[in-house]
């Protein structure tokens, strides 16, 4: 594996509502950052590589398995990716135990685009001074 090829990361959007996905992967893109794009838990599952390096930005109400299940398979999986929680509403329990499951930031929709990408930055380990 060459350098440049252990350096990339992904961030991996996992955002069931199509236009919501659109619009966080063209801003992803435009910050210059490696987005793979998911609309379901199923399809996460198909690009995640467990062996990158990377984070989860993750609706939380998703069809099928919640995005709190996706977190929470990763976790007993010991599979260390830093992960976002996007929602429409942010209960304080909900936010609170998010952060004691290792989650980095909870945003309710819609959020301020530079909060997000701030926030994704840290989880890639990308923040500026």
């Amino acid at each position: 594996m060459s350098k440049e090829s252990s350096e990339l990361r992904t961030v991996y959007l996992l955002e069931d509502d199509d236009s919501v996905r659109r619009s966080l992967g063209m801003l992803m893109d435009l910050e210059g950052l490696r987005v793979e794009a998911c609309a379901s838990a199923q399809e996460f599952q198909e690009k995640f590589e467990p062996d990158g390096a990377g984070c989860l930005v993750l609706d939380v109400h998703l069809p099928g398995v919640s995005g709190t299940a996706v977190h929470e398979s990763l976790v007993q999986r010991e599979i260390r990716l830093p992960t976002i929680f996007l929602t429409g509403h942010a209960p304080p329990p909900l936010t609170a135990e998010a952060r004691q499951r290792g989650v980095v930031a909870v945003f309710e929709k819609p959020c301020a685009p530079g909060e997000l990408i701030a926030a994704v930055k840290r989880a890639l380990g990308q923040e500026s001074g």
